[in-house]
């Protein structure tokens, strides 16, 4: 994050070069190269070309029998297929690297695969297996690991955070949600590390809106989106600037919430990003609901629900189909 994408892309393409010997340090330089470029390709949302690389590292890993990089390139495969909404490759991906880091006894390698798991599960709306999975993960992330970065963008304990208060809003565990996202809040600040920072409000924001708290909820997430703009995260930007803007329509801004949920479903589908495409177009929907621009709420909130369906998000669905019921109660006839 924050480096300089296209000059750290161009200089590894070259390190890569198919032209280099093709000895045994050499193919594994070129497998982490090819793990490291997602670093730079991940903020312009190239999501397709990062797995192209992860696709032939997995092959040499192989190739080599080198399990720890073979983990390694599993793990950050699931990632793509996550951003790309196939929950279930994710899940696949994310055993495989599990299991190897397991007979290895690599932590390192378990970590982001745990987190990557419960990422999974929650996005397929499979909450309770989410918590529990991200629960063992959080209490493996004690003492000085909890700093730490295993192979994932921010701190693995405040992504694991992050994504376990995501799961207790939508069970309704809102003082356990708010008890855990506070203390990823705590955890990014000890170590002043910006982007930790975005996912930790990020993480407690969403479970305030869920909650219907914006008091809370509007200045935690302006934080967030504070924080992304400032650091220039662009990747991250539709996740915050729609859930500022579902706050703002929730409060009644509608004319301050359109602009920025519009913005946040136009980038994430130029940059291909399926993974919360469903929820992004729910929250738009509601916005244009609140605006009494029926139809454009209707229009948005099928496609919410076609794209849960498609990416296996059952808890989006729940979502959707609600909005739809919402909608179908303010249309009047014959126009419903």
């Amino acid at each position: 994050e924050g480096t300089s994408p296209l000059g750290e892309q161009a200089a590894v393409r070259d390190l890569v070069s198919e032209h280099l010997p093709e000895d045994r340090d050499t193919v594994a330089q070129s497998i982490d190269l090819r793990i490291e470029l997602r670093h730079a390709l991940w903020p312009l949302g190239e999501m397709g070309r990062i797995l192209d690389y992860l696709q032939r590292a997995e092959t040499l890993a192989e190739t080599l029998a080198d399990q720890r990089r073979l983990a390694r390139v599993l793990s950050t495969m699931g990632y793509c297929f996550w951003m790309l909404g196939d929950p279930d490759r994710v899940v696949a991906s994310n055993r495989r690297a599990l299991a190897i880091a397991t007979s290895l006894g690599d932590f390192a390698l378990e970590a982001p695969a745990n987190f990557a798991l419960g990422l999974a599960y929650q996005g397929l709306g499979e909450y309770h297996q989410a918590t529990g999975t991200l629960n063992s993960a959080i209490a493996s992330l004690q003492g000085e690991r909890m700093y730490g970065r295993f192979g994932t963008a921010g701190l693995t304990s405040v992504l694991s955070i992050m994504v376990l208060a995501w799961c207790q809003a939508e069970l309704g565990s809102f003082a356990e949600g708010i008890a855990s996202g506070e203390e990823g809040v705590r955890i990014a600040k000890a170590v002043d590390h910006p982007l930790s920072l975005m996912f930790a409000d990020l993480g407690v924001g969403q479970l305030y809106l869920v909650q219907g708290d914006l008091a809370r909820a509007i200045p935690t997430l302006e934080r967030g989106l504070a924080t992304c703009g400032t650091w220039d995260f662009p990747s991250w930007l539709p996740w915050l600037a729609s859930r500022v803007g579902a706050a703002y329509a929730l409060a009644g801004r509608v004319a301050d919430a359109l602009p920025l949920l519009e913005q946040s479903v136009e980038q994430a589908a130029s940059m291909g990003w399926k993974a919360d495409g469903s929820p992004l177009a729910a929250r738009l929907s509601e916005a244009y609901l609140a605006a009494s621009r029926v139809e454009d709420a209707s229009t948005l909130a099928a496609r919410a629900l076609d794209l849960a369906v498609e990416h296996k998000g059952r808890g989006h669905q729940g979502w959707a189909l609600r909005l739809l019921g919402e909608i179908a109660s303010r249309c009047d006839p014959p126009n419903c």
